[in-house]
């Protein structure tokens, strides 16, 4: 066990330091280390589903068969996946490394070697989380500007301008994500995090919901006033036109609901994780037993970031129809091409 002045425990992004009077040789923390225990579990399950689903998304989107992935949009489909696909090859490992160490050591602290580990993953997890936030509100912006103002959407969002702006949120990040190492207090630097990622952009991802839920009712009446005369009135010679017009209003009403899925499901996952944040970073109770419990509860609001973490590759491939359809093909294209060196190596022998 560690002393009494310095304990070092996982609080979401990062380390948290205890300080108390009382010794943690006299409180019971084994539910805290049962507690990790079963979070290793999940992240080692977690873990290759996220690498594989997101993997497969990013594949699909290369391959592009049916040249369905040209908007601009995709590029933050395509970070996304990219932080996902990166949160599960290595945070979830690492916290699942360390979690399995403290359990079997019964320690908080298991070695240097873990410890340092751990502090790696720490550091991604505070950069691919906080990213995560700001790609699904720029997705959730640009989402509806492009249904309430499409005009506007096609000359001021291009792809040039959205991989800049990609490239800045991931240069903050890694330097704020870095800060954590600066000689200020660290309590500091988790109550400056919370306020300014999770919550400012909390708050701004949920008016950004709401308000896009809002002018996609409007759009889907404006498709459906679109489709109906696609369908009475197929001898018009515009219809080709008007067809060609319903299509591409379908697919902004596929990426809209994306986006809408994508941030209702990170408000849902993130909230509990907040509101147990700011109460063991604000609560007055600071005996080593209650912040214990506290993080506990932490642990678990972890697991449900995680859990969307492993989900948001399954809602776009539910909500988009082309991307299956790509998927479809991608995995066409490769059993063909086995089937193809299969046959070239069985004539080879047979020669």
């Amino acid at each position: 066990m560690l002393t009494s002045e310095v304990s070092l425990l996982n609080a979401s992004f990062g380390q948290t330091v205890l300080t108390s009077n009382e010794s943690l040789d006299q409180i019971d923390v084994s539910q805290y280390l049962d507690t990790l225990l079963a979070s290793a579990f999940i992240f080692s399950i977690l873990s290759p589903f996220t690498v594989a689903s997101n993997g497969l998304l990013l594949v699909a989107i290369y391959k592009d068969p049916f040249k369905c992935f040209r908007s601009p949009v995709t590029v933050f489909i395509i970070s996304l996946a990219m932080v996902d696909l990166l949160t599960g090859f290595i945070v979830e490992p690492l916290f699942a490394l360390h979690y399995f160490a403290c359990y079997f050591k019964q320690t908080l602290s298991p070695s240097e070697h873990f410890n340092l580990l751990f502090q790696i993953g720490t550091f991604f997890s505070l950069l691919l989380l906080s990213s995560s936030f700001l790609l699904v509100l720029a997705l959730t912006t640009t989402q509806y500007i492009a249904i309430t103002f499409p005009h506007k959407y096609k000359i001021f969002f291009t792809k040039k301008r959205i991989v800049i702006a990609v490239v800045g949120f991931f240069v903050y990040f890694v330097i704020f994500s870095s800060l954590q190492f600066a000689k200020i207090p660290y309590t500091l630097y988790l109550k400056i995090n919370l306020h300014l990622h999770p919550t400012v952009v909390g708050f701004l991802l949920a008016v950004a919901n709401i308000v896009l839920f809002r002018s996609f009712r409007k759009f889907e009446k404006q498709s459906n006033a679109l489709r109906n005369p696609v369908t009475h009135h197929s001898a018009n010679p515009n219809s080709r036109l008007v067809g060609h017009r319903s299509n591409a209003l379908k697919q902004e009403k596929h990426l809209t609901t994306v986006a809408l899925l994508l941030s209702s499901l990170l408000l849902f996952c993130a909230v509990p994780h907040i509101v147990a944040f700011y109460i063991y970073l604000y609560s007055s109770e600071k005996s080593n037993a209650y912040v214990l419990n506290v993080i506990i509860a932490l642990r678990v609001s972890d697991l449900v970031l995680f859990l969307k973490v492993a989900l948001d590759a399954y809602i776009y491939a539910w909500r988009h129809p082309k991307y299956r359809k790509a998927i479809k093909g991608v995995m066409f294209c490769f059993v063909k091409k086995m089937k193809r060196e299969t046959e070239t190596e069985l004539e080879f022998m047979v020669i």
